[in-house]
């Protein structure tokens, strides 16, 4: 990614574009944890040490820099980095899929899903991309993914059913502790989600579900996705806060649902 630094008027202005030529980003349809380990050579937990120039030019009053996040691998789940290796990120913007570092923090923690480091027109060294269509993310927002990552090892070849509740609103005040209750043939099963709304289910049979969401007297499931089918949010209400889905043998599904409180979702 190029930095463009234009004096206007005595100030100094930060622009972001891409150092090819951009273009919209668009994703298909998020895919479960699951097939994304399984699609993707490498798979690691990160830290953020630096911001690195790796280029710069200069045409007239612009000043075009080119940068990459400079990371420490913490934990290797898949692929050729190891613990405690260096490797640099090309930071992505303005209109591509790219991801942008630079307005993280030193010491932010992230869970990458990316292809192995390439050379990049005349930028020195390996550089490696990170795709805003990946699975990607913050250490804070990656809990889902993590939490299947450290276990596998377990429970490999096995169904998952698991989850995350948002909310929509300021209600619920708490995502922790809401009963998700799933039925299928002759199998019942239920758990509470943690702090992050989070809940999961190991080694169901396989088969259809009716998921029950016991969410905080008044709210309601305004909409919900179930990866990896929908690319977006099923604008629709479930009656008594119940979806039906299906898990495949040695499969994994992940319902993503929004909470909002009744006033707001219009009843």
């Amino acid at each position: 990614m190029k930095f463009f630094v234009i004096p206007i008027f005595g100030v100094i202005s930060v622009f972001f574009a891409s150092s090819s030529v951009a273009f919209a980003c668009s994703c298909s349809a998020t895919p479960t944890v699951l097939d994304e380990f399984a699609r993707t050579p490498i798979v690691v937990a990160a830290r953020l040490d630096s911001l690195e120039e790796l280029d710069r030019s200069v045409a007239g009053t612009n000043v075009y820099r080119t940068m990459a996040a400079v990371m420490t691998v913490e934990r290797s789940y898949k692929g050729s980095l190891k613990a405690n290796q260096m490797f640099k990120i090309l930071d992505g913007g303005g209109g591509d899929c790219g991801t942008p570092f630079a307005r993280e923090k030193v010491g932010q923690r992230f869970l990458f899903y990316t292809e192995p480091g390439r050379v990049i027109g005349k930028l020195k060294g390996r550089l490696f991309l990170i795709s805003r269509c990946s699975r990607s993310a913050k250490f804070d927002d990656a809990g889902p993914d993590l939490a299947y990552l450290d276990n596998r090892g377990k429970f490999i070849g096995k169904t998952r059913l698991s989850g995350t509740i948002k909310r929509f609103s300021s209600d619920p005040p708490s995502l922790a502790n809401i009963k998700v209750a799933v039925t299928g043939t002759n199998f019942e099963r239920a758990v509470e989600t943690d702090e992050k709304g989070f809940f999961e289910f190991w080694d169901l049979p396989a088969g259809q579900y009716r998921v029950n969401f016991q969410v905080p007297s008044g709210t309601m499931i305004r909409d919900y996705k179930i990866v990896s089918l929908d690319k977006t949010w099923r604008r629709q209400v479930p009656a008594d806060n119940t979806i039906i889905t299906s898990i495949g043998v040695k499969k994994h599904t992940e319902i993503v649902v929004g909470v909002d409180s009744l006033r707001l979702g219009g009843q």
